[in-house]
Formats: structure tokens, C-alpha cells, sequence
């Protein structure tokens, strides 16, 4: 009986797809309302980082509206949905890993000293000269006194 009711619903989202593909928002609607839920869910068993799961969920249907033309029923919509948010996971965590190698490789104060850090050496110099020049010579021998 709950393989008649999967086939049946199973068509019902693949002709409100088939819908959607046509530029209708109401069978958008419909997915949407169907389905966020589970993709959340889906996301979070994806160890999703908890803090950007409902911003991917909206990219996750963003994408569906988007590049809605292309939709071809070849799976249930639900296998649909969940390909675009296991595509989005990866985007974020490529982009995650492209920004931290942006932050690595651009990060000056390792690279290069601050303007502050320049004039703070300069000065110390400055004191250790006038240091050295108030010393006698035997103690700038190097001798033990």
C-alpha cells in the first residue's frame, strides 16, 4: 500500500516539477513547501556546518528555480533535490578552502612588517647606539672587567 502511495506522490512531484520547469510558482511553491524540510535535514546528516544550513537550503532551491528548464524526470524529485544539495555542500566547502588559502597567502603581517614595527626597530637602534657610544672602550672590547 505505501508503494502505491511513494508512485503516486512520486508522479505528483514530477509533474509539479514538470510544472516548475514551465516558469509556474505555484508548483514551485508546492515543492518547496514539500520538501525544505527534508533537505534541511539532509544537509544537517551531511554534517553541514550548523550555522549556514538555511542558507544552503535556500541556495538548494534557488538552483531549482533557476536552472528550472532543465529539469528532466529521470529520478524521483526528491533524489533531484538532494544531488543539488549535495552539489551546494561541496561548493561551500571548496569555497571555504579557496578562502583560507586566500587568507594564508595574503596575510602582510607575516610577509611584511607594519609601518608601526618599522619606526618602534628604528627607534630601538637609535637607543642602543647612543647606548653603545656612552660606553668605554674597554667595555666595548668584549673583556671581562
Amino acid at each position: 500500500m505505501s508503494d502505491i502511495l511513494s508512485t503516486t506522490s512520486d508522479e505528483e512531484d514530477v509533474r509539479l516539477m514538470l510544472d516548475v520547469a514551465k516558469g509556474h510558482q505555484l508548483a514551485f511553491d508546492h515543492i518547496f513547501s514539500r520538501y525544505h524540510c527534508m533537505i534541511r535535514r539532509f544537509l544537517v546528516n551531511l554534517n553541514a556546518p550548523r550555522h549556514s544550513i538555511d542558507d544552503m537550503t535556500q541556495d538548494v532551491f534557488l538552483r531549482v528555480w533557476q536552472y528550472r528548464e532543465r529539469y528532466a524526470p529521470r529520478s524521483p524529485v526528491k533524489y533531484f533535490l538532494c544531488g543539488i544539495a549535495r552539489n551546494v555542500l561541496r561548493e561551500y566547502y571548496r569555497k571555504q578552502k579557496r578562502l583560507q588559502l586566500v587568507r594564508n597567502t595574503t596575510n602582510t603581517s607575516r610577509v611584511y612588517p607594519s609601518p608601526q614595527s618599522i619606526i618602534e626597530k628604528r627607534e630601538l637602534m637609535m637607543h642602543i647606539d647612543l647606548a653603545k657610544s656612552l660606553l668605554t672602550p674597554k667595555c666595548l672590547s668584549g673583556k671581562p672587567v
